[in-house]
């Protein structure tokens, strides 16, 4: 499954998701006004989702927890 994140630029800390690059233009707007981010602090990326359990436990590990990439 493929999703757009939002992310900080510098870090790359994940602070969004969103189904759509339209979606994720919304959500990157929306941490602008509310949170105050420059749109520069922002990235837009894909990212596929595995739909398998062990492959969807991975990926949310991993955005808890990133040392626990394997």
């Amino acid at each position: 499954m493929r999703l757009h994140q939002v992310a900080l630029s510098e870090g790359g800390k994940v602070v969004g998701f969103a189904r759509s690059v339209d979606n994720a233009l919304d959500v990157r707007q929306r941490l602008i006004e509310d949170i105050g981010y420059r749109k520069k602090d922002l990235v837009i990326a894909p990212v596929e989702v595995p739909t398998d359990k062990t492959g969807l436990v991975d990926f949310l590990s991993r955005l808890v927890d990133p040392a626990s990439a394997k």
